[in-house]
């Protein structure tokens, strides 16, 4: 996997080749970002320390480092690119006079179409979890085509560190080497939320991804081998 914002700049040799759909004036869409540029406030705002100001470890406090010293997470939530909303969307909850259940009307002050509906069909036997999310499935329409180079897909999952955004983004992985249209985005809006979605709201993230042949192999417990890592 490829994390282009955490390599200098002499050291990007692929490029990702992004293109907008529609003929709109500048600064009407908002183009993909790096996400490392658009860190969660939680995480901006969290103490990399849970004592003093600096890491210390004790026999019966342990480390007193948070996970914003962690650097699986930074990297994780900095990785790749973030797909923002180009305008504000409102969510009105309203109640379906045929199924009488609840479901969603959209607004937004744009030429953009910013928002379309699934076919529930289309999800049928998906085990959504309705005490988190609306069981209708939506779809969040994408202004842009991004195209990799030979080899390579893009990851599209719900931006990562942002578990309370009023909507849930799904996972899809697109060989967009071969792909030559944009990749829009199924999504639930989480059970109970109502209002606005500013402009500039993360909506997916993604990663470019190599694609090759792998094989796993299993092997036998080694206890020299694994003392050795440990005492590294």
């Amino acid at each position: 996997m490829i994390w282009p914002t955490n390599l200098k700049p002499s050291m990007r040799k692929k490029t990702l080749v992004i293109k907008p759909v529609y003929n709109f004036e500048e600064g009407v869409l908002l183009p993909p970002i790096p996400a490392i540029s658009l860190l969660p406030t939680w995480y901006k705002n969290m103490n990399p320390f849970l004592r003093g100001t600096s890491p210390m470890y004790s026999s019966n406090l342990g480390t007193n480092l948070t996970m914003k010293r962690c650097v699986p997470v930074r990297d994780s939530l900095g990785a790749g690119y973030l797909i923002q909303t180009s305008a504000d969307v409102y969510l009105e909850k309203i109640i379906d006079e045929v199924t009488k259940k609840d479901t969603y009307k959209f607004h937004w002050a744009s030429s953009l179409e910013v928002i379309e509906t699934h076919n529930a069909e289309q999800i049928s036997g998906l085990p959504v979890h309705l005490n988190l999310v609306d069981e209708t499935p939506l779809k969040w329409n994408n202004p842009w085509l991004i195209q990799t180079p030979p080899g390579y897909s893009l990851y599209f999952t719900h931006p990562l560190g942002y578990p309370d955004l009023p909507f849930y983004t799904l996972t899809g992985l697109v060989d967009t080497d071969k792909h030559p249209v944009p990749v829009n985005f199924p999504f639930f809006v989480r059970r109970g939320c109502e209002g606005m979605v500013p402009r500039g709201t993360p909506i997916v993230q993604f990663f470019p991804v190599k694609r090759d042949s792998w094989k796993s192999e299993i092997k036998k417990y080694n206890s020299k081998e694994i003392t050795s890592n440990l005492e590294r």
